[in-house]
């Protein structure tokens, strides 16, 4: 039993619709007497975000893999296929569905749920076409690792940056330049300036064989500019470097503001290790993993 806003108790609704004894029991009892207007809501699942939602269904677990369901499960697949439609008509979307090639119950999912969407398409007209996908995958899926943050400097800097083109924006002296960032090939990241945009190529290494190269074990970064002012063979490796440690500290600056905690948490949770957030409660936890953006759109067809 689910309570209304109103403080009455509400039978729980089957995913096909609320049935016509309940609605005639509701009208013999006394509550009908405070109930002004009735509208039945075609909402089959509980949203626990904005964009977290459950099907609320724990014994789907014994329906989809336990060998004694085996002649029910097409049944339940397609009660959980409404159930997922009912939440696709809330959201006015209608998706492209793709599965996971392997498994045959992904794919009897899969067609139930396009079934239902159909047939819902004429009671929804606002629902769009094309817009979202859904995928649909079997327990042997990680669905956790794609979810994690990569704390590469490539991935970095496309994620916290939001790097376009290949490039990346920076300041250098005085003034603000583009930078062309390619961040592949295993170079270092070129660093000329350039308006607006200038191809670059990858940096040579600096030979440590080299007899010209200066030598100074112990010097500042104001001496070592010093000295490279007087070589100009170097002028233009220093400043590649320097957009490529410009680009490193970027990227730090972002990540120890709220990517650090949250990636702690992140990287603790599945291996069930208890960090400082964990040790401060689950108030702890929200605090350190603050709610990021997550789009999760998801395309008919089979994922290989």
């Amino acid at each position: 039993v689910r309570w209304g806003a109103c403080g009455a108790p509400m039978g729980a609704v089957p995913p096909p619709g609320c049935p016509d004894d309940l609605f005639e029991e509701l009208g013999r009892s006394r509550a009908a007497r405070a109930i002004r207007t009735l509208k039945e809501i075609d909402i089959a699942f509980l949203p626990y975000e904005s964009q977290v939602f459950s099907l609320d269904s724990p014994q789907s677990f014994h329906g989809c893999y336990s060998p004694q369901r085996e002649g029910t499960r097409a049944q339940h697949l397609g009660v959980l296929a409404e159930q997922l439609a009912t939440l696709c008509a809330t959201l006015g979307e209608f998706p492209a569905v793709r599965y996971r090639r392997g498994p045959e119950d992904t794919a009897v999912l899969a067609r139930a749920l396009l079934a239902h969407l159909d047939a819902r398409r004429a009671q929804h007209p606002a629902m769009v076409e094309g817009r979202a996908q859904l995928l649909i995958v079997d327990r042997a899926f990680d669905l956790v690792t794609p979810l994690l943050h990569e704390l590469t400097l490539q991935a970095m800097a496309y994620d916290l940056l939001g790097l376009q083109h290949d490039t990346f924006r920076g300041s250098q002296g005085s003034g603000e330049h583009g930078w062309g960032a390619p961040l592949g090939g295993g170079h270092p990241v070129p660093n000329v300036p350039m308006s607006p945009s200038v191809p670059m190529s990858p940096l040579s290494p600096m030979s440590p064989t080299s007899p010209t190269r200066p030598r100074v074990p112990q010097a500042t970064l104001k001496e070592l500019s010093h000295i490279l002012k007087k070589m100009p063979q170097y002028q233009k490796e220093l400043s590649k470097y320097a957009t490529h440690l410009s680009l490193a500290d970027a990227c730090m600056r972002r990540f120890k503001g709220t990517v650090e905690r949250l990636c702690a948490v992140e990287q603790g949770t599945p291996r069930g290790h208890r960090g400082p957030c964990a040790r401060r409660g689950p108030r702890g936890t929200r605090r350190c993993a603050r709610p990021q953006p997550c789009d999760a759109r998801t395309a008919v067809g089979t994922m290989g």
